[in-house]
């Protein structure tokens, strides 16, 4: 996390306006298909229209009243404090990608399909590294029921981090055993109310389709009060026009209407604004990632999460590369750093390869160091009458002394003045020849093997434990059988 003192502005003040007019219009005029009969009569009864094919239109009174209440600071809870995510602070935070049902072996480099084994691995990994705020499930495991991947990795994650989380739903049920569990770990729901441990994010499908399932996860966890974070994906040229604008329209109007049914369930929902507008290959229909096109978008929707008052959850660390090379060091560098100059509250894509259909451990850590230097442009330096560094060449100039020597010298180095990196190349050709020429892919892998082998996650206290075995337990009878 970094205070940022940059500010990138892609959108003009006009254009942001206009995006925001437009998508109005796109509700009003077009309407959102809404699935649910809770979901549609609330609607319905407050003034919305029905029209075919589930289609309900929403009017632009109603968003903007519905967005005068602003909940633009409030923080995420680590079960260590000192790993908090508080928003509207104008400070950056980075998380991972997630939920992808294949990796490559750190081991074999083959693909090979994902396990429980290594969801815990990938969070205690992403516990242990300092430029991951907020920590997602990364892979989707196989060798458990598919009913019951969500809520397990729910159970997962508050086993195997003590950072604030980032859970995903897909319907009602998942989302009450999500919340119990999250409940017990807070101390109850009052205190998950209060120190809410993390974000809910759910999905609409693009175009404009708001299904049962999400609305009803959409109004039940609003009704809890737990933050919740719109994840819109339109595919601009597939499920949103081809066009950057309207790509953008179209998932801010898809974020509004998630945002009209959240706020008419519990007008005090803390609300995060997610944005994952994709982009295609137009000759075979296959996602593509790894544009700079992604951090760009990414940094306008951060500026549209921002004049409706709430933080962003944006794309920034995408590559199309299918393993951690020249390629996605620089899709990654390009796009993260354009998102986070933007002022992206959060910025997602740690572990992120192959078109985010992948992942790997390695590929884990090389991006908590590409997030290190993105913190260190974010930061910036002093500009004082100490760094500005007069007195000290007047000792070296006129003293006859030299820089090596002086205390400035030391304060300036041991104070991080200049950024290192801790698996990045420092040596010169004889001693990298004399390591084998090892790669930043080679110490990635061994700082990986090191943190699994050493690092110890603060546990949870031996009744909490049981106590989500037995939720567990009895979410498996109720969906599975």
């Amino acid at each position: 996390m970094v205070r940022s003192r940059c500010r990138l502005q892609i959108l003009t003040e006009a254009e942001i306006a206009s995006v925001h007019d437009t998508s109005l219009r796109v509700l009003e005029e077009i309407g959102v298909r809404v699935e649910g009969d809770r979901a549609r009569s609330l609607l319905l009864d407050n003034g919305c229209q029905a029209g075919k094919d589930n289609l309900i239109r929403i009017r632009g009174s109603l968003v903007n009243k519905l967005l005068e209440v602003r909940v633009s600071e409030f923080t995420l809870y680590g079960r260590n404090q000192n790993q908090n995510i508080t928003f509207g602070q104008n400070k950056v935070y980075a998380h991972n990608f997630g939920s992808v049902p294949t990796l490559t072996d750190i081991d074999s480099g083959e693909r090979r399909e994902a396990t429980l084994e290594d969801l815990a691995n990938l969070i205690r990994l992403k516990d242990a590294l300092p430029n991951c705020h907020g920590v997602y499930p990364l892979v989707t495991p196989r060798d458990v029921e598919p009913r019951l991947t969500q809520v397990v990795t729910g159970a997962y994650l508050v086993r195997n981090t003590s950072k604030p989380l980032l859970v995903s739903t897909s319907d009602a049920d998942e989302t009450r055993y999500i919340v119990k569990i999250l409940a017990r770990v807070a101390g109850g729901e009052r205190e998950l109310q209060e120190r809410p441990l993390g974000a809910v994010m759910l999905s609409p499908v693009s175009p404009l389709t708001f299904t049962a399932e999400v609305t009803e996860a959409i109004l039940d966890t609003a009704a809890v009060g737990v933050p919740l974070l719109s994840l819109p994906c339109p595919i601009c040229g597939l499920t949103a026009p081809m066009s950057l604008a309207g790509g953008l329209t179209s998932q801010n109007a898809e974020s509004l209407a998630f945002f009209v049914l959240a706020r008419l369930a519990n007008p005090a929902v803390p609300l995060i604004y997610g944005a994952r507008l994709g982009f295609a290959d137009m000759k075979s229909g296959a996602a593509m990632d790894g544009r700079p096109d992604k951090g760009m978008t990414g940094a306008c929707a951060t500026q549209m999460a921002h004049f409706y008052g709430m933080p962003s959850d944006v794309y920034g660390m995408a590559t199309a590369a299918h393993v951690s090379d020249i390629q996605s060091g620089y899709d990654k560098a390009i796009s993260g750093l354009t998102a986070a100059l933007a002022g992206a509250d959060l910025v997602s894509g740690i572990g992120c390869v192959g078109h985010a259909i992948l992942t790997n451990y390695e590929q884990v850590v090389i991006d908590n160091e590409i997030f290190d230097a993105v913190f260190k442009v974010l930061k910036g330096f002093e500009v004082n009458e100490d760094s500005l560094g007069l007195e000290v060449l007047k000792d070296v100039m006129l003293e006859g002394g030299n820089f090596l020597a002086q205390e400035h010298t030391r304060r300036y180095l041991r104070a991080g003045e200049i950024w290192k990196p801790e698996i990045g190349n420092l040596i010169g050709w004889e001693d990298w020849q004399k390591m084998d020429r090892e790669s930043v892919v080679d110490r990635a892998k061994k700082r990986v093997k090191k943190i699994l082998a050493e690092h110890q996650v603060v546990p949870l206290a031996a009744e909490v434990d049981r106590d989500i075995d037995a939720i567990m337990d009895e979410c498996r009878r109720e969906l599975v059988g």
